[in-house]
This record gives C-alpha cells, sequence and structure tokens, in this order.
C-alpha cells in the first residue's frame, strides 16, 4: 500500500535521506536510486508517495513518486 510523508533530510553527498511518513512518528530510509527525475535534486519538505519495503533488516521507501514535481504552476 502507497504511503505519503515528507523528505525529512537528504544527503546530496551521499545520495541518501529519510522520510517522514504522514500519520506516523517514524521516519523511512531512501536513497537516490529510487528517486524518479534524480537529475532534480530532492529538498526537504518535498511531498512523495512511496512503498515501504524490507531490504537487508531494514525498512527502505521504493516506487517513489515526486508529488510536488507533478504540480502546475
Amino acid at each position: 500500500m502507497f504511503q505519503e510523508g515528507k523528505i525529512k533530510n537528504y544527503n546530496a553527498d551521499r545520495g541518501f535521506g529519510f522520510i517522514e511518513v504522514d500519520g506516523e512518528k517514524k521516519n523511512v530510509f531512501f536513497h537516490i536510486t529510487d528517486v524518479p527525475n534524480r537529475n532534480i535534486e530532492p529538498k526537504s519538505g518535498e511531498r512523495l508517495k512511496f512503498l515501504i519495503v524490507e531490504d537487508k533488516g531494514k525498512n527502505k521507501a521504493v516506487n517513489i513518486v515526486r508529488l510536488d514535481l507533478n504540480k502546475v504552476g
């Protein structure tokens, strides 16, 4: 099931960050390789839709949709 949230922080040098999941107190890891439109750097506060999967014993966001990039205006 897709979840929504916003980027809490992103480390461009290392290519990863964390997403605040809406309605939950947990944050979930994401890697730049799972982000579409990688040529536009992810920014703190950007809204996303994603799936959470287990990878090597830890939760990770995949199938990421960048909701703020889809806005017209």
